[in-house]
């Protein structure tokens, strides 16, 4: 495990260095495309934190890995990497060439790795779950920014025929028999979804799994809304910017406390697009 953690230290690095000259080489002439790679560069160096926070972890500790690095695996992954430094290296920049480079990087066996190093400590602190899933949403970002640009359909049609490395899950809240099963139809294309009927049921589920986006009604039996969003946010801080309220007609204090927290909230009715464009907009922060 030791080695694989130190291989991607470096890759990471390794990428966080990369996108950064990629951010520079097109900021004179594409200043959106020079911020996506600033973002990019940004997100890497976390995850390059958090493998070193995964070496120190198991330092000193028997911790055996049934994965071993293959080196013909390793060349190729890193050599994705070599051909866009080239690109860079060798002047101006072709935008789909380099950007597929890089696309080829990030869905390689690379983010599979860190994946699986991460999920192997997972069961020793939730730090590491957020981990595995921040490279999903760092992948989904990759995807909306190739969406955006109507030249890159071809490179975006090859990305949705790759598998992912993390299916988003998404717990839902709701007392209402009704709501709650449409809230599941509505929302089963963003990934897998669990409905519970009251928040002490919630905060049971959130206790088991990682879910990347709870959407809570306010008003239910046993424990209401403001109760499970307080009950979770103890236990795990970080959990407080997945959480959407889907709730009628609020009073004042729910209000308050909304607004004080910067909690998001849908009223019902809400429109089966607003929905979704809620929970796309947690899936993506």
């Amino acid at each position: 495990m030791k080695a694989l953690l130190l291989w991607l230290i470096w890759m990471e690095g390794r990428a966080e260095e990369l996108y950064a000259r990629a951010s520079a080489a097109f900021s004179a002439n594409d200043r959106e495309l020079s911020e996506f790679f600033k973002a990019l560069s940004v997100e890497e160096a976390a995850h390059k934190f958090m493998i070193e926070r995964a070496s120190g972890f198991i330092k000193g500790r028997d911790f055996v890995s049934p994965v071993t690095l293959d080196e013909a695996a390793m060349e190729e992954m890193a050599g994705h990497f070599s051909k866009c430094e080239r690109m860079i290296d060798g002047g101006p920049l072709d935008r789909t060439a380099f950007l597929e480079g890089v696309v080829k990087a990030e869905f390689s066996e690379w983010n599979d790795l860190f994946r699986f190093a991460i999920n192997s400590l997972k069961s020793e602190s939730r730090e590491f779950v957020d981990a595995a899933v921040s490279v999903q949403h760092h992948k989904r970002r990759i995807e909306e920014f190739i969406e955006g640009r109507g030249e890159l359909k071809d490179l975006l049609d090859r990305i949705k025929g790759l598998p992912r490395v993390w299916e988003d899950s998404i717990l839902v809240v709701e007392d209402d028999e009704d709501i709650r099963d449409l809230l599941k139809e509505v929302l089963y294309q963003e990934g897998l979804v669990d409905a519970v009927s009251n928040g002490r049921e919630g905060l049971e589920k959130i206790e088991e799994r990682y879910y990347s986006v709870i959407i809570s009604d306010m008003e239910m039996p046993e424990m209401n809304g403001i109760e499970l969003y307080k009950a979770a946010s103890t236990k795990y801080p970080r959990i407080r910017e997945r959480f959407i309220f889907f709730s009628g007609a609020l009073d004042k204090s729910t209000v308050a406390f909304l607004k004080d927290n910067g909690l998001k909230s849908l009223p019902k009715p809400s429109s089966i697009r607003e929905i979704r464009k809620a929970v796309a907009g947690v899936l993506s922060a």
